[in-house]
């Protein structure tokens, strides 16, 4: 329903499409991504289904404005959800150029070092999850590894050196192309 304290503001900026149904019309929402719907498997819940119907609804008839992360993103949300065109802006993430930009060799050969990685390698960032597409990644490459058609490892980042659970089997058998990065 939101906190108490959202009365008192006039505008909330809200990152994602779990809304305070309570202050609707004073929310700008940004909806990244209607994955939960659009990859069904991953997310089998009829709550889940319903929830997202009614949400979507509500963000569509109350909220000030929708930002969208994509044009993709925008036309799922008119195609799937009929929201009107004019109430969604595509504003694209950012970020921090402090934090992400080109380091000298000397940084990453020190990182590299430190990790005991090799010089060239592909990297995979995130959760692990069914619909992070990680599985897909690991399929296609396999043939390539096994053919001699690529000789570089694949670094999987972000899931805290864990390897996800419905991907441990394809995994041990790939152990020398696949490193759990922590």
């Amino acid at each position: 329903w939101g906190h108490s304290k959202m009365k008192e503001m006039d505008i909330l900026d809200i990152p994602h499409f779990n809304i305070p149904i309570r202050y609707l019309k004073k929310c700008i929402v940004t909806i990244h991504d209607i994955i939960p719907y659009k990859m069904k498997e991953f997310f089998p819940s009829k709550a889940k289904q319903i929830y997202m119907h009614l949400i979507f609804y509500l963000i569509k008839r109350f909220s000030k404005k929708v930002i969208s992360v994509s044009e993709c993103t925008k036309s799922d949300l008119v195609e799937v959800f009929h929201f009107p065109k004019d109430k969604i802006q595509t504003i694209y993430n950012g970020l921090n150029q402090e934090l992400f930009k080109p380091h000298s060799k000397k940084e990453c050969n020190d990182f590299r070092s430190k990790y005991n990685l090799e010089n060239e390698y592909l990297l995979t960032v995130g959760i692990g999850k069914g619909h992070k597409n990680l599985g897909f990644v690991i399929k296609t490459l396999t043939p390539l590894w096994l053919e001699g058609n690529l000789d570089l490892p694949l670094i999987l980042a972000g899931a805290g050196g864990k390897i996800p659970e419905h991907l441990i089997e394809i995994i041990k058998k790939k152990k020398k192309f696949i490193i759990p990065f922590q």
